[in-house]
């Protein structure tokens, strides 16, 4: 039996439904559009809708890896980073694409950054263990000084999100001093991975490894307040005083500066204070 060609009442049966949120969509992406390009014409770039929402902040990229890589961010030039260095650089808010690659252009990982007013570290390859405190009872509370492990960030971690935007990055230190730090005081650190299972070991190795940092940048800052006040005399006297202290302490003088057979130059830089942790530099943080 043949069918009957369908009517114009049938089709109107069979119209689809109206779907409104095909219209919504449409109409926010073309906004969405239409803001980048008002953007782009005024000179601030497609992504300054993130800095409005989000503003910026910075990322500290950690390279513990054995060979120099380049990081590039989103549509930005890459960044050389040598084998055990570091770098810090400005980030847009809202979410970022981290491209790492060795020097021959090839492609390592790539990782999603989102940044939402403080800044983040990017341990590229997950290489070594990272432990993240709470260190503001040093700083600015009358609390008891301790170290308050917040999260440990095993070997394979990439991104570490912090709470504030006051930081002391991995092996360095802040000044003794530490304002406009309401929020408190984040420190991150290298650490062995084998401490990352033991809190108590843990909590005591930070506990003392701060305070010996603290230490030494108080020396720092001694020895820099003589030299403004005293000259290159008062920088010797003092030098002569730590030498011959019974604490077992020495500031150490390069050879370059001691003249044969005699007493460390005035003035000469004290090598085994200011450089900390393995050639890494002390950070010199606004007060």
């Amino acid at each position: 039996m043949s069918q009957a060609p369908p009517t114009l009442e049938d089709e109107t049966l069979i119209t689809p439904p109206s779907q409104p949120w095909r219209l919504y969509v449409g109409v926010l992406l073309i906004g969405v559009a239409a803001f980048g390009l008002i953007t782009w014409l005024l000179g601030l770039g497609p992504f300054a809708y993130r800095q409005i929402l989000y503003g910026t902040s910075e990322v500290y990229i950690l390279n513990l890896t054995d060979e120099e890589v380049t990081v590039q961010l989103d549509l930005g030039e890459p960044v050389a980073i040598v084998a055990q260095g570091k770098h810090r650089t400005p980030i847009l808010g809202g979410t970022t694409t981290l491209t790492t690659r060795n020097m021959t252009g090839e492609v390592l990982e790539t990782v999603d950054v989102f940044v939402d007013g403080a800044p983040v570290i990017y341990n590229v390859m997950g290489e070594r263990c990272l432990v993240l405190s709470d260190v503001s009872s040093f700083y600015v509370t009358s609390r008891e000084n301790t170290v308050e492990v917040l999260k440990t960030y095993p070997k394979g971690s990439r991104v570490v999100e912090l709470p504030n935007d006051r930081v002391i990055w991995p092996r360095e230190t802040l000044r003794d001093q530490v304002r406009s730090a309401e929020k408190g005081v984040s420190w991150v650190e290298i650490v062995a991975c084998s401490l990352v299972e033991e809190e108590h070991m843990l909590v005591s190795t930070l506990n003392i490894l701060l305070t010996e940092r603290k230490k030494k940048q108080r020396e720092l800052e001694i020895k820099r307040k003589m030299m403004m006040e005293g000259g290159g005399e008062a920088v010797e006297t003092y030098l002569k005083n730590k030498t011959k202290g019974g604490s077992g302490a020495t500031m150490a003088t390069p050879e370059g500066d001691r003249p044969e057979g005699g007493e460390p130059t005035a003035g000469a830089p004290d090598a085994g204070a200011a450089d900390e942790d393995g050639g890494v530099e002390v950070q010199e943080e606004a007060p």
